[in-house]
Parts: structure tokens; sequence; C-alpha cells
């Protein structure tokens, strides 16, 4: 086996993951109080061009939290575009809510699990890669 072209295909697999990473990104921008489909059982495509929103050097946001309002309580969850974070989830006061937001910086990583399928996608290349180079060392 070639493993110049191995390492080659590699680097080219981990650069082209990461190009959404480098520029302007597309994010959904909607709120279930407003709209049901924007809720946990997100059912928004991104054909649908009203609730997408182009996100100049920022990050997509997922935040999710429950309003007490007497003894009735609702979930609320709101979707948007903020100032360029890093990718993770943490606790914060938004819109008088507590909530967990959720940031991450790929075309529409905030309505769907693409961002953890995108992750899986790299672990997997990176793991070939490795069981290659550890077969390749071994065999040497």
């Amino acid at each position: 086996m070639n493993y110049p072209f191995v390492v080659l295909v590699y680097l080219v697999l981990m650069i082209l993951s990461c190009v959404n990473q480098c520029s302007a990104i597309y994010c959904y921008v909607c709120s279930s109080t407003t709209l049901a489909a924007c809720g946990d059982e997100f059912s928004i495509s991104p054909s649908d061009g009203k609730l997408r929103f182009w996100c100049d050097g920022g990050s997509c946001v997922k935040r999710r939290g429950t309003r007490v309002d007497g003894s009735v309580r609702r979930v609320e969850i709101m979707r948007g575009c903020i100032v360029r974070r890093s990718e993770n989830c943490y606790s914060e006061f938004y819109n008088n809510l507590d909530t967990k937001a959720c940031s991450c910086n790929t075309d529409f990583c905030n309505g769907s699990p693409q961002n953890k399928q995108r992750k899986s996608m790299l672990l997997f290349f990176t793991s070939v890669f490795f069981s290659l180079f550890l077969a390749h060392i071994s065999y040497s």
C-alpha cells in the first residue's frame, strides 16, 4: 500500500471537514414559542429559506430552557446566531430564562445531530489512519 498517498488522503479529508469552521455559516433562527417545528422534535429543512440566517463570522446556537408560569411548565427552544464561540455547551440566562445553550460552527448545526455525524466521521477517519499507520510500522 502506498502510505504517503494514504496520509495525503487523510490530510485532505481533515481539511475538508474543517472548511465550514473557517468561514461564515448558515444557522436556523427560530423559537418554539412561535413555531412548534422549532422544538425538540425539529422538523425544518435547510431549504426553508424563512428560517435560515447567514451568520457571518459567528456561531450557531441552540438554547433550551423550561419556563414556569404558575403551575404550568413549558419547554422553550431558541435557535440562532451568536458571536463566534468554540463548540461547547454551557448554562446561560437568556430571555428571562435559565437555559442550556450549545454552540457549533458548521452549516445548520443548531438544527439536527449533523454536528455529531461530522465528529463521528472525523473519529472514523482518524481511527482508519492510525490503524494503517500502526500496521505499516509493525511490518517495517
